[in-house]
């Protein structure tokens, strides 16, 4: 191609996805924010492209980067075709790459997007970059527009809704003018709407799957239907009771794009070789998080962990909401009894997909999880604060082991934290009030997902945790542990774990014949109490239902 033949690539981030969607207290609103947020780029951006092309006279654009089953296009056309003035590279990861033939269309539908996004969204923020290209190598250029696109992140400033004049009534939550029906504002309208409209496409079999923001496995879909209201969370209607907010981010999943780009220049593949494999890529991440949490979904509704039995033609609500699943970057809020056990099953299953027929990804499918443990009532961005902060310690922490080679087992990691009361210090100032010292065996940790049946069982592992939870949950159901007992030692633990009423406690509990180490499995008991495993079970055991079969093996526990 001659080099007068200039184009340009151009990469579209929407900023403030995870406030935007948060920051309200009411579910209902959050889905609707959710509803919006999914359909910026996959909706809006094409009808965007479209809308500007119909204004031009015989202006040829391509919006289709892969077919309706969910397969890559292996077509880039905009390389050779020269009347084709916009083609969509493809979306993914919260990002969208489009090819532009001509500078003004490009313009116009820059400020026609940053509209809709406005009128859509009313506060979140469009940042746009583009390299200019000869479509020789498109490695080079993807690169490029990471670079650029960084700085023009770092260089903006965050738009702002006007707030309320002294003579303008303000709506209760967010301090914002109050401009639609129903005291809302701007904001909350266009949320509400958008969360009606999400009600709509669940409750008529009219409408196409495809409206539905995360649409149910096909299996399930005329039976059940996700969360809405967040009574639809908590154990019994009318209760105020615990939700857990999961936040999962795959491991290092830029360091493997670059590694696979890397791989392609190696082949010297062409720029439209290369699209096809980013393409390709990109969907193999986004259905392979998409098809192992439906599997998950699957085994909650077959261990009927959903609400109380309904008629037979009124679906059945799972106590479940996803409200991010973009990628390799999922957020969802759900019962807080299956908070940490989906967490835990959906790392497994990412794992699994490495070694399974149905789903080889050329890729680690890997990932990390921090789960939030907070009452129904607790501000929802709060609660998305501390689940990624949860995460990023969890990810600390299979790095550390990484670098030390101490981690043969598992490429995931969990973390959790469970709020009670009020939250007013930093979650790293929390964990260090357990601390006597920097080495304390009863400071917190995250737990490695030990694949099921290893042999090696590990303090740190999320298998230890969950036997010893179900040795627990076992031993108070037979009577073989007395609450009161377990309580005082919880207690003991939350004050600090000072070493001598921790340790005068232990003694006194076993001249009465209960030795806790017989709560951690046998491969655990060496002499030296792993007290951290044993307190971190306690917090959870009243929020810990398995959802896996055969999780835990009550004929396996002595």
């Amino acid at each position: 191609m001659k080099d007068s033949q200039t184009a340009w690539l151009a990469i579209y981030d929407v900023s403030g996805i995870q406030e935007y969607i948060f920051a309200s207290n009411r579910l209902s609103e959050n889905v609707g924010a959710s509803r919006i947020v999914g359909r910026i780029l996959k909706d809006d951006l094409p009808d965007v492209l479209r809308e500007v092309a119909d204004s031009y006279e015989n202006a040829r654009i391509e919006t289709q980067w892969c077919d309706s089953s969910q397969v890559a296009s292996s077509t880039f056309d905009i390389v050779e075709d020269v009347s084709l003035v916009a083609q969509i590279v493809y979306i993914g990861g919260g990002s969208a790459i489009v090819a532009f033939r001509d500078w003004d269309f490009y313009m116009k539908v820059n400020r026609r997007f940053a509209e809709r996004i406005i009128k859509t969204t009313y506060t979140l923020s469009l940042a746009v970059a583009e390299v200019a290209t000869n479509f020789e190598c498109f490695v080079t250029d993807r690169k490029e527009l990471e670079k650029r696109l960084q700085q023009v992140k770092s260089a903006m400033l965050r738009q702002r809704p006007f707030g309320a004049f002294p003579i303008s009534e303000q709506e209760g939550f967010g301090g914002l003018p109050v401009t639609a029906s129903g005291q809302r504002s701007t904001l909350q309208y266009l949320k509400q709407k958008a969360s009606e409209d999400e009600k709509t496409s669940v409750g008529s079999r009219r409408r196409a799957e495809a409206e539905q923001t995360f649409p149910l496995p096909a299996n399930l879909g005329n039976r059940y239907q996700w969360a809405f209201e967040m009574s639809d969370l908590v154990r019994e209607r009318g209760e105020d009771g615990y939700v857990a907010v999961i936040h999962i981010d795959g491991n290092g999943m830029g360091k493997q794009l670059y590694r696979k780009m890397s791989e392609w220049e190696k082949q010297q593949l062409d720029y439209a070789g290369a699209v096809y494999e980013m393409r390709k890529l990109s969907l193999e991440i986004a259905d392979g998080y998409q098809a192992k949490f439906a599997k998950i979904i699957e085994q909650i509704a077959s261990k009927s962990l959903s609400d109380a039995k309904s008629s037979e033609t009124e679906k059945q609500t799972l106590k479940i909401r996803p409200l991010i699943m973009d990628g390799d970057d999922v957020t969802l809020i759900c019962e807080a009894e299956i908070g940490i056990p989906l967490a835990a099953a959906f790392l497994r299953e990412l794992e699994a997909a490495e070694e399974s027929e149905e789903l080889k990804p050329s890729i680690s499918l890997s990932a990390c999880a921090g789960i939030a443990l907070v009452h129904s009532h607790f501000p929802f961005s709060l609660a998305y604060e501390i689940a990624e902060e949860c995460c990023k310690i969890a990810k600390s922490k299979r790095y550390k082991d990484l670098k030390n080679n101490k981690k043969a087992h598992s490429e995931s990691c969990l973390d959790f934290h469970l709020v009670r009361g009020s939250y007013v210090r930093q979650l790293e100032d929390i964990r260090n009030a357990f601390k006597n010292s920097p080495d304390d065996p009863i400071s917190k940790t995250s737990y490695l997902m030990q694949k099921r049946g290893e042999a090696a069982m590990t303090v740190d592992s999320y298998s230890a945790l969950e036997d010893t939870v179900g040795r627990i949950q076992q031993g108070v159901e037979q009577g073989i542990w007395p609450r009161t007992w377990l309580n005082r030692l919880y207690e003991t633990y939350a004050e600090g774990g000072v070493s001598g009423e921790l340790n005068s406690l232990v003694d006194e509990m076993a001249s009465r014949g209960y030795n806790i180490e017989d709560l951690c499995p046998p491969a655990l008991r060496t002499g030296e109490i792993p007290h951290r495993l044993i307190r971190d079970a306690l917090e959870i055991v009243e929020m810990h239902r398995s959802i896996e079969a055969g999780a835990v093996q009550e004929e396996g526990r002595q």
